[in-house]
C-alpha cells in the first residue's frame, strides 16, 4: 500500500479519479489501473517496469493508454528524457497492444 499526498497536478488527477473498493472490512480509495502505470513507469526502477507490465497485460481494456501516453510525455519533457515513453512503447509492443 502506498499512500500519496498530492503535490503535483498528476497526484490531484489521480487521487480524484480514485475509486472506493473493499476489503478487509475497509473501503478504501483506490488508483484507476491507468494511473498506477503512470506512476510504475515514471519510477521506472525494473521491478516497476515488470508490474507496469503485469498491469497493462491483467487490465489492458480498462487502462486509457492515451492518457498515459498524454501523462508520461508531460513527465518526460519535465525532466528531459523520453526513456519512460520508450519503456511503454516496448511493453505495448510486446503485449500486443
Amino acid at each position: 500500500m502506498d499512500v500519496t499526498l498530492a503535490g503535483l497536478p498528476f497526484e490531484s488527477e489521480a487521487i480524484a479519479r480514485a475509486r472506493p473498493a473493499a476489503g478487509l472490512g475497509v473501503t478504501l480509495p483506490v488508483i484507476q489501473p491507468e494511473d498506477l502505470v503512470v506512476y510504475k513507469l515514471v519510477a521506472h526502477r525494473s521491478r516497476d517496469i515488470d508490474d507496469a507490465k503485469q498491469l497493462l497485460a491483467r487490465h489492458h481494456a480498462a487502462i486509457g493508454l492515451e492518457r498515459v501516453r498524454h501523462v508520461l510525455a508531460e513527465f518526460s519533457a519535465a525532466i528531459g528524457d523520453d526513456e519512460r515513453l520508450g519503456t511503454l512503447a516496448a511493453l505495448c509492443r510486446e503485449l500486443g497492444l
